[in-house]
């Protein structure tokens, strides 16, 4: 398995969770049966990142074996943890705001 398409992916899940809560905001008041519907294939979304996130955590793992590849791995890993932290805040922000909170 390569660790960049789970990066990759990962993070293409959030992304997609985002643009879904945004469309259910849109329209909560116009079609709450369409807005439920985005509602929940941003939850799924979001399931699938997390999914994703995991594999990729422990491949990290797998792959994070070798001393000569510390300076290269450790800020690899930094920088996707970073980005999925930021995306899952946009993603939770979005999931809030159609909640009412």
């Amino acid at each position: 398995m390569d660790i960049y398409y789970l990066k990759e992916h990962m993070i293409e899940e959030l992304d997609g969770a985002k643009e879904y809560f945004k469309e259910a905001c849109k329209l909560k008041e116009e079609r709450p049966d369409w807005a439920k519907s985005f509602y929940e294939m941003g939850n799924a979304e979001l399931d699938h990142s997390r999914a994703l996130n995991k594999m990729f955590n422990e491949h990290f793992k797998s792959l994070n074996t070798k001393p000569e590849l510390v300076e290269y791995m450790e800020p690899f890993k930094d920088m996707a943890d970073e980005a999925y932290i930021q995306k899952m805040g946009e993603a939770r922000y979005m999931q809030d705001k159609f909640n009412g909170k």
